[in-house]
């Protein structure tokens, strides 16, 4: 299937416009020759689910005691775990008193699956595709 039907420059005003991509990636920095990199389909599954390189970071500060931050193990309603930098698993009970605060450096994408046009998808990949 051809990816490519999108417009490269209604690609390009969205990435620095309304999409906010420039926020976090650059076509001279991250993205430099990710054109060349990978082909229209892989880059369009890349562009929408991008792998995550690093894990979720997580910050748990229980009431009245001291914040503990470190890589996400797991979390629900009722839990959360993680491993703090010395490689130690801690774990919390989630209630109304501990504050847990996630940092995702991949939230924003998932987020903009539920925004993006069909349109808008092609036209990014458009121009993803011309940083060669």
């Amino acid at each position: 299937p051809n990816v490519l039907t999108g417009n490269l420059e209604a690609g390009r005003t969205y990435f620095n416009g309304a999409g906010k991509c420039n926020t976090c990636h650059s076509p001279s920095g991250d993205l430099a020759s990710v054109g060349r990199k990978y082909d229209p389909i892989d880059l369009q599954q890349r562009f929408l689910f991008p792998r995550r390189s690093k894990p979720i970071q997580v910050t748990v500060t229980p009431a009245g005691g001291q914040s503990v931050t470190g890589s996400l193990e797991r979390i629900d309603d009722f839990s959360v775990s993680l491993r703090d930098a010395a490689g130690e698993y801690r774990a919390f009970s989630r209630d109304k008193n501990v504050k847990v605060d996630l940092h995702d450096p991949l939230a924003a994408h998932n987020q903009m699956l539920d925004v993006y046009t069909d349109q808008d998808m092609h036209d990014i990949v458009r121009y993803l595709e011309s940083l060669q």
